[in-house]
C-alpha cells in the first residue's frame, strides 16, 4: 500500500514513512510504548510483529511508526476507522496529508479537487459527496478551470490575510518584495540545476571500466545532456546495462557497478537500514538519500552560468561575513 500511495498521490521518495491511525483500544496490539494513549503524535513507538505483519505500510525501517491513537474524542475518523475494523478486523489505517509531494496541505475543497485532479487517487469524499475518478468525462479540462479559480481565490484570501496579520510600510514592502523575489530565482536554481550538475560531476569522474546500470528514462536523459552539451556518452559511459527501475534491479547490480535508478536508490538505503550487506551497493549510487528525481536538462539554462552564478554570489549566505541585515540594506532587485 506504501508503494500503491507513492504512485499515485503523494509521490515521495520510497525511505520516507507513513504514519497509523488506530483506534484506542487496539493501540497495544499494534504498538509498545508505556502511554497507550497518543492523540497528537509525539512518540514513535516500537511496531509488534503483528503490526509488521498486518499493517507493514505504516512500519518504518527501524520498526516505529508515529501512531496517533482514535477515541470518540476525535471526531468523523472515529466512525471510519470503526467500519474499517468491523469490514477487514484492521483497526488501523494510514494518517497522512491530503496533498501532492512539495505542496502545501489542502486547505479549501478547490484545493483537495484540484489536487485530486492533478494526482491519480480512486476516489475524493467532500463532506457527504463522493466523486470516483471513472465519472469524470474530461479531468484535463475540470483541472484546468479549477485551477484558474483557486489561483483567483487564493490571490484574494492571502492578500487580504497579509493585510489583517500584518503590518509593513511602503519601504519594507519594497524591500521584503525584493528580497521575497530574490529567494525565488534562488530555489529555483537549485531545484533545477543542482541535480543536472551532479548528474555531470557522476558521469566525468567515475571509472568508465565500471557497469554502470539505468533505466530508458535516465538513458534519454543522459543523451539529452551529451548532445546538449558535445561530449560522448560512448566516452564516459561505454559499459550501459538496462534495467527496470523498481527493488528488482538490486539483484542485478553488484558492488563493483555504478547505477542512475531513483526507485532503486530508495529501495537501496531502505534495506541498508536492516542488512549490512546492502550497504556496499549505495557507494554506487547516483542518487543521495535526500535527491529528487532529475526532470533532464532545460536548454536555455545550460547557457546562462553567469547569471545563475550571480544569483548564488547575491546571496548573503555565500559570503558568512554578511548578515540578512546587510542583504536587505543593499538589496537591489535581480
Amino acid at each position: 500500500m506504501k508503494e500503491v500511495m507513492n504512485a499515485k498521490i503523494k509521490h515521495r521518495e520510497g525511505y520516507r514513512p507513513f504514519a497509523p491511525a488506530v483506534l484506542a483500544e487496539h493501540f497495544s496490539d499494534y504498538f509498545i510504548s508505556k502511554e497507550p494513549h497518543q492523540p497528537y503524535m509525539l512518540e514513535a513507538p516500537q511496531c509488534t510483529p503483528k503490526a509488521i505483519q498486518k499493517v507493514p505500510a505504516v512500519c518504518h525501517v527501524d520498526g516505529s511508526a508515529r501512531a496517533m491513537t482514535v477515541s470518540k474524542e476525535t471526531g468523523k475518523l472515529t466512525g471510519i476507522l470503526r467500519s474499517y475494523y468491523k469490514k477487514t478486523n484492521v483497526p488501523v489505517l494510514i494518517n497522512t496529508s491530503f496533498n501532492d509531494n512539495n505542496e502545501p496541505i489542502c486547505f479549501t475543497k478547490l484545493d483537495a479537487l484540484c489536487c485530486f485532479l492533478r494526482c491519480n487517487a480512486d476516489m475524493l469524499v467532500l463532506e457527504n459527496n463522493v466523486l470516483e475518478r471513472q465519472q469524470i468525462k474530461n479531468s484535463k479540462n475540470l483541472y484546468k478551470y479549477a485551477k484558474k479559480v483557486q489561483k483567483r481565490f487564493q490571490k484574494k484570501y492571502f492578500t487580504k490575510a497579509l493585510q489583517e496579520l500584518t503590518r509593513i510600510t511602503s519601504q519594507q514592502e519594497k524591500s521584503l518584495f525584493c528580497f521575497l523575489k530574490y529567494n525565488i530565482k534562488l530555489s529555483q536554481f537549485y531545484q533545477n540545476e543542482r541535480m543536472n550538475k551532479k548528474l555531470l560531476d557522476f558521469i566525468f569522474f567515475r571509472n568508465p571500466q565500471k557497469i554502470i546500470w539505468m533505466d530508458e528514462y535516465h538513458k534519454d536523459v543522459l543523451e539529452q545532456i551529451s548532445k546538449l552539451l558535445g561530449f560522448s556518452m560512448q566516452k564516459y559511459c561505454p559499459k550501459v546495462k538496462i534495467v527496470d527501475d523498481n527493488a528488482m534491479a538490486l539483484k542485478k547490480i553488484t558492488s563493483n557497478d555504478d547505477f542512475i535508478l531513483y526507485n532503486a536508490s530508495g529501495f537501496c538505503f531502505e534495506r541498508s537500514l536492516k542488512k549490512n550487506h546492502q550497504q556496499s551497493l549505495q557507494s554506487g549510487s547516483f542518487y543521495g538519500l535526500n535527491d529528487k528525481k532529475i526532470t533532464g536538462p532545460n536548454p536555455k539554462s545550460f547557457f546562462q552560468k553567469e547569471t545563475n552564478q550571480a544569483v548564488l554570489m547575491q546571496s548573503y549566505e555565500a559570503d558568512v561575513t554578511k548578515t540578512i541585515d546587510n542583504f536587505f540594506k543593499t538589496l537591489k532587485e535581480v
